[in-house]
């Protein structure tokens, strides 16, 4: 399943339900099949989304040699939130809502 975040004042964004639910759950939001935040909301989800990259980034750190099963490098939460945070920024500096739907 797919998760699309839309704003007018960005590009679409779109991650695997999983990770989508998370992160909206990290910024302050329940998890559902489609919803919004509001112009008024995004700040905060902003300061919570921040909050977890930087705690990502400091767990990124100390786990620094470690790969997956494959051998790849991990990706991290946080750095899987940069592209919503992006589009949550551009939106609040447009003063756009954000939607996100199942796609």
């Amino acid at each position: 399943m797919l998760i699309i975040f839309r704003s007018r004042a960005a590009a679409d964004v779109l991650m695997f339900g999983d990770i989508a639910y998370e992160l909206l759950r990290r910024a302050g939001k329940e998890p559902a099949p489609q919803g919004i935040f509001t112009v008024e909301q995004i700040p905060e989800a902003v300061t919570r989304l921040r909050a977890l990259m930087v705690e990502s980034r400091a767990r990124a750190d100390e786990q620094k040699d470690e790969d997956d099963e494959r051998g790849a490098p991990r990706v991290g939460l946080g750095q899987r939130a940069q592209p919503l945070v992006d589009m949550l920024e551009r939106s609040a500096a447009s003063k756009k809502p954000v939607t996100w739907e199942r796609g």
